[in-house]
């Protein structure tokens, strides 16, 4: 099990979530035609209180997909892969481990990365306008990150040589920062 990341552009507010009944029901019947629920819509749940502002200007609800919707996902990694990954991504950014970053919220605002870096690692969405932050992060500090050598720390790092390390942190910033592209255009990005 691990950490799968979804993004899509251009989408198009359909209405809100139903609830649980009336979801099912939708489910049946996008399956009598062969299709799936996430082949239709793309689902923007409410964030937990506390990440909030991580939708701020885009609605929860079913958001349909356009023509010219572009869509891209992919394996985050592990759970402790990904949360080495962030950690990482914190200490090569802002120079602190994730969990002084958590710890202090409010004293790295308008940072690059802290977005992200301060988020759930589970379940959680990202809207437009956040998305299109963090496009321009990782734009910005692309040529810096494929010269980052990352640290080993973290329980599915240490293994790894110095090679495996660097190549799964390049990956994994090149996935997410193609995946905020696309969230930064009329989209959004979750985390599933």
């Amino acid at each position: 099990m691990g950490l799968d990341i979804a993004a899509a552009s251009n989408l198009r507010y359909s209405r809100p979530i139903p609830r649980r009944r009336e979801l099912d029901k939708l489910e049946e019947e996008l399956s009598r035609k062969d299709k799936y629920l996430d082949d239709v819509y793309f689902l923007v749940y409410p964030n937990q209180a506390c990440f909030r502002q991580r939708l701020v200007g885009t609605k929860p609800g079913l958001y349909a997909y356009t023509r010219s919707t572009r869509r891209h996902s992919f394996r985050a990694g592990s759970y402790s892969g990904y949360n080495w990954w962030r950690d990482q991504l914190s200490r090569f950014a802002l120079g602190v481990d994730a969990p002084t970053v958590w710890g202090d919220p409010r004293g790295f605002r308008g940072r690059p990365f802290v977005e992200l870096i301060n988020f759930t690692d589970c379940d959680g969405r990202i809207g437009t306008r956040v998305a299109a932050e963090l496009a321009e992060d990782f734009k910005s500090h692309a040529a810096k990150a494929k010269r980052y050598v990352p640290v080993a720390s973290g329980e599915d790092a240490d293994g790894w040589d110095e090679a495996d390390r660097k190549s799964y942190w390049v990956e994994v910033y090149r996935e997410f920062a193609r995946a905020f592209r696309l969230a930064a255009k009329r989209g959004a990005l979750m985390f599933c």
